[in-house]
């Protein structure tokens, strides 16, 4: 199917990403800290995007998680209700697979990329570089900055957003000889045309009924704080 004009929102973490994508080109993009305001920050940012991209909208994505239950719920709510009221397809996205997308092909070095689950505890999910791009491996896991160190072995790419103790932790343990390298602020960004190109992608190969707002579920991780 050609998908047309695609709205991309991610909001499973501490910042809003959205863009806008006409199978060509990213129209406009827009990233920014939003804290604890989600519900008041997407609608109008959504509002004042549309209209840039001329064309009707005919498509959505969504990241569906991991991420905080909080920007998950509104962000999988606001992208399922748009969808269902223009009867347009909603494709959701595992949110680490849109930081993956962005990073260089490194096929020497696994691909960790981490998500804040509070209480200095990490969601972590491994990737290798195969078949020319990074793809997942094996489930997500909840773990700790130390014992994420102590499990290094191999040569590993780490991304994620990270507060500034860790970073400056993780910058020590690389320094001290740790087999890591560690992402730049920039490269660890979440960006919503990746997560818009990866749902043009999989509109592309699959068919309108594939896609139902209706059975796009959000993607929760279990830590000690939930059932």
């Amino acid at each position: 199917m050609n998908p047309g004009m695609l709205l991309a929102i991610d909001s499973a973490t501490h910042r809003i990403n959205l863009a806008l994508h006409d199978g060509h080109e990213v129209i406009a993009e827009h990233s920014w800290r939003s804290a604890r305001h989600h519900s008041a920050g997407l609608p109008p940012m959504v509002e004042r995007m549309l209209p840039q991209g001329g064309p009707e909208l005919a498509a959505m994505a969504v990241a569906a998680g991991p991420g905080s239950f909080t920007g998950l719920r509104i962000g999988l709510a606001f992208a399922k209700g748009l969808a269902a009221a223009r009867g347009i397809p909603l494709v959701a996205v595992n949110t680490q697979d849109i930081l993956a997308a962005a990073l260089p092909p490194c096929p020497d070095h696994a691909l960790l990329i981490l998500l804040s689950a509070g209480r200095k505890r990490y969601i972590a999910a491994r990737f290798r570089h195969c078949e020319g791009r990074w793809q997942a491996k094996g489930e997500e896991t909840l773990t700790d900055l130390e014992t994420l160190l102590r499990s290094l072995m191999a040569p590993t790419f780490i991304a994620g957003e990270l507060g500034a103790c860790d970073r400056d932790r993780l910058t020590g343990a690389q320094a001290a000889g740790s087999p890591l390298q560690l992402a730049s602020p920039a490269h660890s960004l979440r960006r919503a045309g990746f997560l818009a190109e990866i749902a043009l992608a999989r509109l592309r190969r699959g068919a309108p009924g594939d896609f139902d707002p209706g059975t796009v579920t959000a993607r929760y991780i279990a830590t000690r704080d939930t059932p």
